[in-house]
This record gives C-alpha cells, structure tokens and sequence, in this order.
C-alpha cells in the first residue's frame, strides 16, 4: 500500500547540491573508488555529499588550500597517480573547524564510505590518504567563506643517527626471519611484535588495547588461556607473583633473598588490574563491546589498562630477548625456569626501574585524568 502523499518526506530545496550559506563549516575529504560521480547526496537532510573534482573548479582558495594539504601529505597535484587525478570528494557538513570534530567526522565518514560501497556495488570507496591515528586526511576545511588545508604533522623531525649501531640480537632476529628459521620462542616474539604493531597505529583506544593483549597473550604457551594462568604468568613479569609461582620464589633460597631485598609495594594492585585487564579482554572478543561509555569501563579507565598492557608487553618482550641471546630458544622453559632466574637474580640489572615504573602506573588518579608526571 503506498504512502499517503502528505506522509512521504519532503525534500528541500536544497537537496539536490550544498548550500554553503545554509551550513557555514564543511571538511572536503579526497576519496577514491570511482573514476566519477556526480553530485550524490546522502542521508536524510541530506548529511554529506558525494562530488566530483570539477564541483570545486571555479573556487581559487579551495585549490591552493588542497595543493597545499596533498603536500603535507608528500604528494602533488600533478603527480602521475591515477588515484589522485581521478579523485572525487566527500563533503561533510560539520559543526565548527576544531581537530577534535575534524577527527570525529573523519572516523563516521569512514563508515560512510563503507555504507555507500554496500549502497553502491561497484563502488570501493576510501579516502585517498587518511592518518588515523593523528585524525587527519587529504582534504580541507571551509571556515569564514575560505577553504584551509588539512594539514599531516611532520613526522620527519625524529633524531639523528650518526654512526651505525653495532650489529647486535636483532640483526640475527632479521636475519633468522626473512629466512623462516625462527625458534619457537623466536616465532612468538614476531607474531608479538606483529599485533603490537597493529596496535600502535590503530586510531581506536579499545582496538589499541585489544591488539596489545592479543600481542601479550602471544606469548603464553599453548592452551594457557584462562583467567587465572593469564594472572598467574602476568604478575610474575610484573614481579608480583601469585599462587604457585611465589612458592617457587620461597622455596629457593637464591630466589627469596632477591624478592625480600626488592620488595614490591604493587603486588596486589598488580594481580587485580591484570584479572580486570582479562575480563575486559573477554567482553571485546567474546561480546564486541566497542562502547567507551559502558557502564563497565569508562574512557579513563582503558586509557590506563592500555598503558599497563603496553609496560607488559615490554617486560614480556624484554625477558624474550635476553633467554634468546642466552640460547635458549624453548617456550616451555622459558615460563618454567628462565623468567625466575633472570628477574629473581643479580641479572636483572633493572629491577629498580622496574619497581619505579610500577609506582607511576599505580599513581595515575583514572577516575580524575590525572597522570604522574612524567609517566615514563
């Protein structure tokens, strides 16, 4: 049964193309997908727009404003890039010009873009250059009646190296991995390394955290994937030992001398963030929780899980390294033996950093933002 006319939405006069008086801010991100588009509106009011390059032909400032945001990007206008000649625009309307709503309407009109390719099959729609992390993409900004750029921070101002490092562990690690002749323990510090790599670049702090446990979990042997073996091999590296480890460390005399004389004031704390930390873990990967207002968590509070996971992570990576450059290769043994003897023995020369980083993750005030400082 159709609609009664009256009931059917009524679009505006303006629906057809964007009405730049109406809407005074727009961010114009390149796209690519598509050799073409004409003027495609989207949404209900509509809320964005799909054009094509010429839409903008006639407008000086929104072509200097765009050459200058593709060199900040390291391309060029006239770069022999099909991608680039042939890119078209998404234009949002957005609430004011700020980086914070720069970053959120590019994170939705990423979803967008995903939206349209369903709508429209043939389509593969992304942005041409689009920094997650830092929230930026190829495009501009139109504020006051003038198109700015977007601009991508310079990553090209990090330090020098002047005399090259002598050949050391991980020049072996290179070279047994492009070879595909990693040990078992060798294997699972790459696989390690290859999540928290996603992690670093992911824009997402849930996503950054999830990958970082993956890249933790990595680690464990095979089948320890409880709560508890998770809490137990956690708080030994976080020199908190729990349960069956710490009779180990009583039970030998070499061991508990080294404990009694670095005591960890953060061993409970440890053990509690590290069960909360798993739970967490299995409501993203079990539930997909991705809501940062849960009633559950707040957005503080995963900030602070992720620092924790990340200062794991190194300590787990770290005894990787040095069992390795002792030659001694086997998973196993390195939960079973190597750990203890390395951190409850004169070898561990960083104990005492170990145990001040511990204190500033465990001074950060969560609930109120508020870190120490420095952090690290």
């Amino acid at each position: 049964m159709m609609a009664d006319e009256s009931e059917q939405a009524v679009e505006p006069d303006w629906y057809g193309e964007p009405n730049f008086t109406i809407v005074p801010h727009w961010a114009a991100i390149a796209v690519t997908g598509v050799i073409y588009v004409p003027v495609i509106p989207l949404g209900h009011l509509p809320d964005l727009y799909l054009v094509p390059a010429s839409f903008f032909k006639t407008d000086p400032s929104f072509k200097a404003a765009l050459t200058e945001s593709l060199s900040s990007f390291g391309l060029a206008e006239k770069q022999h890039d099909a991608r680039i000649e042939l890119r078209q625009y998404l234009l949002i309307a957005i609430q004011d010009c700020s980086e914070k709503v720069i970053r959120d309407a590019l994170a939705m009109s990423d979803m967008v873009l995903a939206m349209f390719s369903k709508k429209a099959e043939i389509a593969r729609m992304q942005f041409l250059h689009w920094d997650r992390r830092s929230g930026q993409a190829i495009g501009v900004v139109r504020e006051d009646g003038i198109w700015r750029p977007i601009l991508h921070q310079n990553r090209n101002d990090g330090p020098a190296i002047v005399i090259p490092p002598a050949p050391d562990f991980w020049d072996m690690f290179i070279g047994n991995a492009l070879r595909g002749s990693l040990s078992e323990l060798d294997g699972r510090l790459f696989t390690c390394m290859e999540w928290q790599r996603e992690a670093e670049f992911s824009p997402h702090i849930i996503h950054r955290f999830a990958f970082l446990w993956i890249a933790l979990e990595s680690m464990l042997p095979d089948g320890e994937c409880s709560e508890a073996a998770v809490v137990r091999r956690f708080s030994l590296v976080a020199f908190s030992p729990a349960g069956a480890d710490s009779q180990i460390i009583r039970g030998n005399a070499a061991y508990k001398a080294f404990a009694d004389e670095h005591p960890n004031p953060h061993n409970r704390e440890w053990r509690k963030a590290i069960a909360e930390m798993y739970r967490y873990r299995c409501a993203i990967l079990h539930d997909g929780a991705t809501d940062l207002n849960s009633l559950d968590i707040s957005s503080q509070k995963i900030q602070w899980f992720y620092q924790l996971a990340k200062q794991l992570l190194v300590w787990v990576q770290t005894l990787a390294v040095e069992s390795l450059k002792s030659n001694e290769p086997d998973l196993a043994n390195f939960w079973s033996d190597f750990v203890f003897s390395y951190l409850y023995s004169e070898r561990n020369q960083n104990v005492k950093k170990h145990l001040a980083r511990s204190q500033k993750l465990f001074a950060f005030d969560w609930e109120n933002e508020i870190w120490p400082e420095p952090l690290f």
